[in-house]
C-alpha cells in the first residue's frame, strides 16, 4: 500500500469517526448530561450541528476526488465544532449541552481535520482501502472518546461527592408538637432547608441532613475550593452552591435536592465574596453580601446566564434579595442595597433584570440595627446585619423607621402600613409576626391592622422568629443566662400553644416539612415535632 492511499483513506476514517462521535453526542447519554432538563437538547442546535457535521460529510463523501466539496465539508465540520463549543461554553467538561459538549466538539473538529487532509491530497494517486479507513475510524473514535473522559476525570479529581436514593420532599408545614425528634451536630451551620433535607455549609462544600431522621444524606465537597454560598431554588427542588478559588475562579453547581444528583455546572463571573443564594420558580440569584458587586441571575433548569444587575451608583453595596411567596406574582425580585444617601429597595424583572421600581425609606433611622444576639432579618453580613426584607404573599415586608409596610412586587406600591412591632419579623400568608420591646405582635398585612399583642417571657431578649402554615415561633434568651425559650403562637388568636426550654446556645429557627429545626452557635441541630 502506497503512502498516498494510507493517508487519504486514514483521513476518510477521521471523517467517519468524527461523524460517529457527533451522532453519539446528539443522542444524549454520551454527553454526560444529568437531570431531566439535560435530556432535552434544543432542536435548532441539534439540526444545525448534524447538518454541518456528519450529514454534510455523508453527502460529499462520494466526491472526494474534487477539492471544493472537501473544503465545503471541512468548513461545515469546523462550524459544527464551533457551535458545539459555544453551546457548552461555561460548563464543566462532563456537563456539555447535547448535542454540543465534548464529544460533538472533538468529533466535528477531527472530521474537519480529515476533510482538510482529503482536500490537500486530491491530486495524489490513491485507491480506496478498508484497512487504513477502518484504522482511522477506530483511532478517531478512541481519541475522541478517551480525551473527554480523561479531562472529566482530571476535572473531577479532588471532589468528594455522594448521592442517595430520593429523600421524600414536601412543603414546610407546622409540626404537630414541639417534642424532640432527633439531635445532630454537623460540621457546619445549617444554611437552609430544601425539600426534605437541611443544607449544612462547610468550608469546602455542602452536606445535607435528612430532616425525617437526622442522618446524613448527600454531599458535595471540592478540595481547594471554598463554598461562597448555598441555597434552595425552584421551589426547594434544586440546591445551588457557589464555589470560589482564588480571586477570579467561581463555579455554580445545581443539585437535585432529593438525591444530590448534579443537574448542571457553570463557570460564573462573580465576585468571590460571600453570597446569598436564593431563587424564584425558574431563576437562581447569586447576591453578593455587603459588597459593591453585581447580582447574577441564572436559569434554574440549565444554569444559563439570564442577566446581571448592579446599582447605578458604583459606591452602593448590595445587601440581600427576596422573592414573593405568591407563585402567581413571581415576575419580580426585590433587592436591598445601601448607598451613601441611604438604603434602597429595587424591584427587578425576572425576565431581563430591568428595574421596575425603586423604594427609599423616608425615616432617617431606617437603616440596619445590630441585634444583641441571633440572626437578623435578611441574614448576617460580614460587617453587620441586613435590614428587614421579608417575603410575603405578593410582595416584601420592609421597615421605614417605626413603620412597617408591604411593597408590591409588581410595581413597588407601598401598602398595609402599620406600626412596626420590632426588628425581628417573619410572615405567613397575609400575617406578619414581630418580636421586640418585650412583646410579640401579629399584623394583618392586607389591612395594616394589628391582630394581637402578647408579652414575651419576662426578662428575655428576642433571638429569632419564624412563621409558616398559620403558626408563629419565637426564640428568646434569658437576660441573666440559662436555657433559651421557644414559644409557639396561634397566628389567628395569639394564644400560646407551647412554651418550652431549648439549648442555651440556640440562635436560629428553620422551618421544614412537619418539623422545626433549632440551630445553635455550636452547630448543634435539634428537630422538634
Amino acid at each position: 500500500m502506497n503512502p498516498d492511499t494510507a493517508i487519504r483513506n486514514g483521513a476518510l476514517g477521521m471523517v467517519a469517526g468524527g461523524g460517529l462521535l457527533v451522532v453519539a453526542a446528539s443522542m444524549g447519554p454520551a454527553t454526560w448530561r444529568q437531570g431531566e432538563a439535560h435530556a432535552k437538547p434544543a432542536v435548532a442546535v441539534l439540526v444545525t450541528v448534524l447538518l454541518l457535521g456528519p450529514l454534510l460529510s455523508a453527502i460529499t463523501a462520494t466526491t472526494t476526488r474534487r477539492r471544493v466539496p472537501a473544503v465545503v465539508a471541512g468548513v461545515g465540520a469546523a462550524l459544527a465544532a464551533a457551535l458545539a463549543v459555544a453551546t457548552a461554553a461555561g460548563e464543566a467538561t462532563r456537563d456539555g449541552l447535547a448535542p454540543g459538549g465534548p464529544l460533538a466538539a472533538v468529533g466535528a473538529t477531527l472530521a474537519a481535520g480529515g476533510w482538510l487532509v482529503v482536500a490537500l491530497t486530491v491530486d495524489r494517486p490513491a485507491k480506496f482501502s478498508w484497512t487504513p479507513a477502518a484504522a482511522g475510524t477506530v483511532l478517531t473514535v478512541l481519541i475522541g472518546w478517551l480525551g473527554p473522559v480523561g479531562a472529566a476525570r482530571l476535572a473531577g479529581s479532588g471532589t468528594d461527592a455522594r448521592t442517595v436514593d430520593a429523600v421524600p420532599t414536601a412543603d414546610a408545614t407546622a409540626p404537630p408538637g414541639l417534642s424532640d425528634a432527633w439531635q445532630a451536630t454537623p460540621a457546619g451551620p445549617v444554611a437552609g432547608v430544601a425539600g426534605g433535607v437541611a443544607l449544612v455549609r462547610e468550608r469546602a462544600g455542602v452536606r445535607t441532613v435528612d430532616v425525617r431522621t437526622g442522618r446524613a444524606a448527600w454531599h458535595h465537597l471540592r478540595a481547594g475550593w471554598s463554598l461562597a454560598g448555598v441555597g434552595p431554588a425552584a421551589g426547594g427542588t434544586v440546591v445551588v452552591g457557589l464555589w470560589s478559588k482564588g480571586d477570579r475562579d467561581a463555579l455554580a453547581i445545581a443539585f437535585d435536592a432529593a438525591t444530590g444528583d448534579r443537574r448542571w455546572q457553570r463557570e460564573v463571573d462573580v465576585s468571590t465574596v460571600d453570597h446569598q443564594v436564593t431563587g424564584s420558580a425558574d431563576l437562581v440569584l447569586l447576591v453578593p453580601r455587603g459588597r459593591a458587586a453585581s447580582v447574577l441571575a441564572l436559569d434554574a433548569r440549565t444554569g444559563e446566564r439570564r442577566w446581571t444587575w448592579r446599582p447605578a451608583n458604583a459606591e452602593c453595596t448590595v445587601v440581600s434579595a427576596a422573592t414573593t411567596d405568591d407563585p402567581a406574582r413571581d415576575d419580580s425580585v426585590a433587592v436591598s442595597f445601601t448607598c451613601p444617601g441611604g438604603r434602597r429597595v429595587s424591584g427587578l424583572s425576572t425576565v431581563d433584570g430591568t428595574v421596575r421600581w425603586t423604594w427609599q425609606p423616608t425615616s432617617p433611622d431606617a437603616g440596619a440595627e445590630l441585634p444583641p444576639r441571633g440572626t437578623a432579618p435578611g441574614g448576617t453580613l460580614p460587617g453587620g446585619y441586613a435590614p428587614l426584607l421579608v417575603p410575603t404573599a405578593g410582595g416584601v415586608l420592609v421597615a421605614d423607621g417605626a413603620t412597617g409596610l408591604v411593597l408590591s412586587m409588581g410595581g413597588g406600591r407601598p401598602g398595609g402600613s402599620h406600626p412596626s412591632g420590632g426588628r425581628l419579623a417573619a410572615s405567613s400568608g397575609a400575617t406578619a409576626l414581630y418580636l421586640g420591646a418585650g412583646q410579640a405582635v401579629a399584623v394583618d398585612l392586607a389591612l395594616g391592622r394589628e391582630r394581637w399583642r402578647v408579652p414575651l417571657p419576662a426578662a428575655t431578649t428576642p433571638v429569632a422568629v419564624t412563621a409558616f402554615d398559620g403558626v408563629g415561633f419565637a426564640l428568646v434568651a434569658p437576660d441573666r443566662g440559662g436555657p433559651a425559650r421557644l414559644v409557639r403562637y396561634d397566628l389567628d388568636t395569639g394564644a400560646v400553644v407551647t412554651d418550652r426550654q431549648v439549648d442555651d446556645a440556640a440562635v436560629g429557627l428553620r422551618p421544614a416539612p412537619a418539623t422545626l429545626l433549632v440551630t445553635t452557635t455550636t452547630n448543634a441541630v435539634t428537630a422538634l415535632r
